[in-house]
């Protein structure tokens, strides 16, 4: 039986090493380290040298159970993009996040959520896991005409 302090281990995991997950995720995408703006959390930054040197001792079970790194650990690179944590029921990633880029067209629009577009319409049209083009598909066909 695992005690106060004991390492968390995730059901069905592989052992990963961050620092080669990180290096992988940075090939698989093109980049290396010269590419790196910075490296932070929702409060801080930290150096890059001091992130390596952490991240090269961090071993951790990718499986199904808690997340084990960081959630809020972010990569960012020189041009914009960036890689966040992605997780789903423990089993974790590098997420690679494009920067957006700046729409050609501007929309005035009336809702931001699905509960917002079911009231206009008056019945429950929407039931999630919808883009704001859809939310708004009144406005939008509208101003395309």
């Amino acid at each position: 039986m695992e005690g106060f302090g004991a390492p968390i281990t995730n059901v069905g995991a592989m052992v990963i090493n961050l620092l080669k997950e990180t290096e992988k995720a940075f090939t698989e995408h093109h980049y290396d380290w010269d590419d790196v703006s910075f490296i932070a959390c929702q409060d801080f930054s930290i150096s890059i040298e001091n992130f390596r040197e952490i991240a090269a001792a961090a071993n951790y079970e990718t499986g199904y159970g808690a997340q084990i790194v960081a959630r809020d650990l972010v990569i960012v690179m020189r041009d914009g993009h960036w890689f966040s944590r992605g997780e789903y029921d423990g089993s974790e990633w590098w997420q690679f996040n494009r920067r957006p880029r700046y729409p050609r067209e501007h929309q005035n629009i009336s809702c931001l959520t699905v509960n917002q577009a079911n009231e206009q319409i008056g019945e429950r049209v929407f039931v999630g896991w919808e883009k704001l083009s859809a939310l708004n598909r009144r406005e939008y066909a509208e101003s395309r005409h």
